[in-house]
């Protein structure tokens, strides 16, 4: 299995477990909405794996644990492109 599996498998299965968690509930509207819309379940995990990703790379930044209010926002913008603190 490739590194970018991995990392795709490793965010799927946090996306899988926030929707089965309902934390944040936001995740699940996401979910729903963009499954109305037309999207795939495919794409709906890789739209709500990129903000969770950003919350990633923000710990990693050094920046504050998770942003809920930022990653609720980036949920409720999808399918645009998360927004990352500059």
């Amino acid at each position: 299995m490739e590194i970018n599996e991995q990392l795709r498998d490793s965010l799927f299965e946090t996306v899988d477990n926030q929707l089965k968690n309902n934390d944040p509930p936001e995740a699940k509207m996401a979910y729903k909405r963009l499954q109305n819309a037309g999207y795939d379940d495919y794409t709906i995990h890789q739209l709500l794996a990129q903000c969770v990703l950003v919350e990633i790379v923000e710990i990693m930044n050094g920046n504050d644990p998770v942003d809920r209010n930022r990653l609720i926002q980036n949920l409720n913008n999808l399918p645009k492109e998360p927004i990352q603190d500059e």
